[in-house]
């Protein structure tokens, strides 16, 4: 039993060395943000990362935000919770509240397939909103604020941020979303999982639609990220 404690003891200290995030990116709420090219085309995706609200206003404020010719935005409100709003929605209007803690990281992820947009929290779904079907059409996005006139800014931070061209189930969302991933995993498009702690871009680590380096605008500050687990832990830990 006690060579059995060394060995978790040791796997454990080893992963949070070399496989947790150690780093996020700390959004002032004022003008910093990131920037990305994606040039696709998708009828069904996940957008999932882990969000720690530091406070918001009645704007709306963006944590993340799509240009194309259609839309779909996830901003933090007043209170610190988070909303989106989309053409796929078929109507102009904010999605009731999901609400999380401020000054604590919680995991979002957003699912969209044909008829419904699912939000899950921390791996467990929390709402489902019926939309309609349509294909969105992307040419950039933006964390932490709009695409077109870089205003409303979310002051937030932002680890482990994932954009995937299919919708995940919630089995695979609840099973995986502490994970720490390597850009290798089917149909991930980006992934950032800001463990530069320095600089002014965000490595993309997922090879599938190109290099889509995320560009940081005015000096976001680098802090303590969410963390991850690497494989062998979640083995023991988790499944």
């Amino acid at each position: 039993m006690r060579k059995i404690h060394y060995i978790l003891t040791f796997l454990f200290v080893l992963s949070y060395s070399y496989g947790s995030a150690q780093t996020a990116i700390d959004l002032n709420g004022t003008n910093q943000y990131l920037q990305a090219n994606l040039s696709t085309s998708l009828n069904q995706f996940t957008i999932d990362m882990d969000i720690y609200p530091k406070g918001g206003d009645n704007t709306f404020d963006r944590v993340f935000s799509m240009n194309s010719p259609d839309y779909f935005d996830i901003a933090v409100d007043a209170l610190g919770d988070v909303r989106f709003i989309s053409t796929i929605l078929g109507v102009w209007g904010w999605t009731p509240a999901t609400t999380i803690p401020r000054n604590t990281y919680s995991h979002l992820a957003f699912v969209y397939q044909s008829g419904q947009i699912r939000v899950l929290r921390n791996g467990t779904q929390v709402s489902t909103i019926a939309c309609g079907s349509s294909t969105l059409n992307i040419t950039e996005f933006t964390l932490g604020t709009t695409t077109d006139l870089f205003v409303q800014n979310a002051n937030v931070r932002i680890d482990n941020f994932r954009f995937w061209n299919i919708a995940k189930t919630n089995a695979d969302i609840l099973s995986n979303y502490q994970d720490c991933l390597t850009g290798s995993e089917p149909n991930l498009m980006v992934l950032y999982d800001f463990n530069e702690g320095t600089g002014t871009v965000a490595n993309d680590l997922a090879p599938l639609q190109g290099t889509n380096t995320g560009n940081l605008i005015n000096n976001p500050l680098w802090m303590t990220g969410s963390g991850c687990l690497v494989a062998i832990l979640h083995l023991l830990l988790v499944r």
